[in-house]
């Protein structure tokens, strides 16, 4: 779910329709946390900072506030609202209510765990990151795509309509429950071993994910397929199915 910043909020600001700005001052933080109708464009840099552009009643009523160290950022649920935010490099990030992130730096966490739980028709998008573990929770309609992932474990849940998107994984160990109308999408990579589990109607696809072992369950009519060249066992039930490429 690639969403390309250039919305009613940017063809709006073209038309001179946003006029105000609102500079609001941000100490350190190492996650964020958005909600309600706005557009978070995040770069890291020396120096925090976060400048809010709409109109000048919704900028007005966003909320900010640094709550040990989470930034939350709450904006109203209509209205169209382009935030520029600068900081360190953050590792954990929840959105929810209609709230749109673009990561346009790469994050490198090392040991750090990368966190990320969207829901509520929320989504997120990340370039290039490095990590410890890495999890996931997404659903409710939500949407998180990562170009590149090197973590030391995988972790996903993915659920009720939410969509999952890694172009590249690089990991020891990928898991993952999707369940519902899900979808988990792994175009590349290579993990030591997997183990997924599906059910409802949900798919995961990671047929180009080249795996040593693992396991696959799928339940209802839901769809597993991957690429594992090792020891791999399997089982569906009802109208599933799953599919080792290797094999």
């Amino acid at each position: 779910m690639k969403k390309i910043f250039l919305t009613t909020a940017v063809l709006a600001l073209a038309a001179g329709a946003f006029a105000a700005e609102r500079n609001v001052t941000v100490g350190n933080f190492s996650g964020i946390n958005a909600s309600g109708h706005i557009e978070i464009e995040y770069r890291v840099g020396s120096q925090p900072s976060l400048r809010l552009v709409g109109d000048s009643r919704e900028i007005a009523a966003v909320d900010v506030r640094l709550m040990g160290q989470m930034l939350n950022i709450d904006a109203p649920a209509a209205g169209e609202i382009k935030a520029y935010l600068y900081g360190p490099v953050a590792n954990t990030f929840i959105l929810n209510s209609l709230a749109e992130l673009d990561v346009e730096s790469d994050l490198d966490l090392g040991n750090r765990t990368f966190s990320v739980r969207a829901g509520d028709n929320s989504s997120a998008d990340f370039s290039n990151v490095s990590c410890g573990p890495a999890t996931f929770a997404v659903s409710a309609l939500a949407g998180v795509d990562v170009d590149r992932l090197d973590a030391r474990s995988f972790n996903a849940n993915v659920l009720n309509n939410g969509e999952l998107s890694v172009d590249a994984l690089d990991t020891n160990a990928a898991s993952a429950t999707v369940a519902d109308i899900a979808e988990l999408k792994i175009k590349g990579g290579t993990a030591r071993s997997i183990n997924f589990n599906a059910s409802g109607s949900s798919v995961v696809k990671a047929s180009r994910l080249t795996a040593g072992s693992g396991q696959a369950i799928a339940r209802g009519s839901s769809l597993i397929e991957v690429n594992v060249s090792g020891k791999f066992t399997s089982r569906s039930t009802d109208s599933a199915s799953v599919s080792n490429i290797n094999k």
